[in-house]
């Protein structure tokens, strides 16, 4: 038995910080603003991509819907019985010799020849007739059908080249720091196996500063890398407006109220990019959005399944699931939206409520994609990502630099509340404890939506 030996004392915070998924364990540090992290976690179980580039740049592929369809630039060319239709997009090329197309007043045509921005399609049936004034006219969309080849010693087609883009985005550094004497006073108790834990008012108020610029970084931080005058190479992370509005999805920036019309063409929008039977959609929003959409249906919005997931993942904390125009979504209400200390401007539009940022809807879908890398693997629509050599290292770093007041033997983690077994780093009488965070999210937004207020 060891006998007059010292408890050690290990930090709370550096003890919950450096193990990955950490967000989890202190979500209710400060009036649950941690929900937006406590999603993305879990939709990615909990995990985070390692990445190692010295940019901190993330890039995966991904294939986006690349149907053949163009609009035609006006009205068609007649040529005998055959048509000859123009593109909006003078270097289109998608549409094949032998394509059955259809315009959108189900008229139809064979292709016969075809060029950058153009095409000259056959009437099909071969009886029936084309004519400029009446089939595929300007502005109509055309798309392709089927293939229609010849029954007998027919010809393969030409080749068609699809595109793959890159999805980017930037780990950015993020850090915070604090400074304790001696003196101050520490909180501590007990854990397992006589381990002492202790934590202090200014370690604490330093920790969820860093939580809450995490979770505002994830929504609201915006992509860019550059030199500055200040410490020189900077990045900036694609949070989840940004890559809305950067990577095409439904942006509305309003200067008047939300009305149902604009909500449900939101929904669609965000419902029908992808053909799937299936919509796993999340919403999240301010009180006050909430309390307008719930206005648009009063007593018909139906609450229909008790178990709350979110791309899979069961979510254990205050969501809901209702069903809106025929689709399924899980509704969360972002508390910190709802602050009025950090985020204080009011609307000046008559009808709304609250502040601005309250009035703020964001739809996901939250069904995992497929990855067009090299491990073809399902990956989450948002993915958490840091700066490391792989995913067991941590996505954050705690450490304490000790002064006069320091670690005792075996503890490399935190200080001493004893004056016994000293290490001295500096001459400080305390300790300084620093914080820092190397990562960023990954989101592939382009079916997502936004509608936010611009007064």
């Amino acid at each position: 038995m060891v006998t007059n030996q010292n408890p050690q004392f290990y930090s709370l915070y550096a003890t919950l910080l450096n193990y990955n998924n950490w967000g989890t364990a202190v979500y209710n540090l400060d009036r649950d603003w941690g929900q937006v992290v406590k999603f993305i976690e879990k939709l990615n179980g909990g995990k985070s991509r390692a990445v190692s580039s010295p940019t901190g740049i993330y890039q995966k592929m991904t294939k986006p819907r690349q149907e053949v369809v163009a609009q035609t630039s006006g009205a068609p060319v007649q040529a005998g019985a055959n048509l000859v239709i123009n593109f909006v997009d003078p270097t289109y090329e998608g549409f094949r010799v032998k394509d059955l197309v259809m315009d959108d007043k189900y008229n139809y045509g064979r292709v016969i020849s075809k060029a950058a921005g153009t095409i000259t399609i056959e009437p099909f049936p071969i009886t029936a007739t084309l004519t400029a004034t009446s089939h595929f006219l300007a502005s109509s969309f055309v798309m392709t059908i089927v293939d229609i080849s010849g029954n007998f010693n027919s010809l393969g087609k030409t080749n068609l080249y699809k595109s793959k883009v890159p999805v980017d985005n930037y780990a950015s550094v993020q850090r915070d720091s604090c400074q304790l004497a001696r003196r101050e006073k520490f909180n501590s108790f007990m854990g397992q196996n006589g381990v002492a834990y202790y934590w202090s008012e200014g370690e604490r108020e330093m920790f969820t500063r860093f939580y809450k610029d995490y979770v505002a970084k994830c929504l609201f931080s915006i992509k860019g890398t550059g030199v500055s005058s200040v410490e020189g190479v900077i990045n900036g992370t694609e949070g989840v407006r940004d890559a809305i509005i950067n990577q095409g999805g439904y942006y509305v920036s309003s200067t008047s109220a939300l009305t149902q019309a604009v909500w449900e063409d939101m929904l669609n929008y965000t419902s029908t990019s992808y053909a799937r039977t299936f919509q796993d959609k999340v919403f999240l929003m301010g009180r006050n959005a909430w309390q307008t959409i719930s206005g648009f249906y009063a007593n018909n919005i139906n609450f229909t399944v008790s178990q709350r997931t979110a791309g899979g993942q069961d979510l254990n904390f205050d969501v809901k699931t209702v069903t809106i125009a025929g689709i399924t979504a899980t509704v969360m209400i972002l508390d910190f939206l709802n602050d009025p200390v950090k985020f204080p401007a009011q609307s000046n539009i008559p009808g709304i409520r609250g502040t601005k940022m309250s009035n703020s809807i964001y739809m996901i879908d939250a069904s995992p994609i497929p990855s067009d890398g090299a491990e073809m693997q399902m990956l989450p629509s948002i993915e958490k990502f840091h700066f490391a050599n792989d995913e067991r290292a941590e996505e954050s770093i705690y450490k304490l630099i000790g002064g006069m007041t320091g670690g005792g033997p075996g503890n490399d983690t935190g200080p001493s509340v004893y004056n016994n077994f000293q290490l001295t780093s500096t001459s400080v009488d305390g300790v300084s404890m620093e914080v820092l965070g190397d990562n960023g999210i990954s989101c592939i937004a382009d079916n997502w939506a936004l509608w936010e207020l611009a007064d």
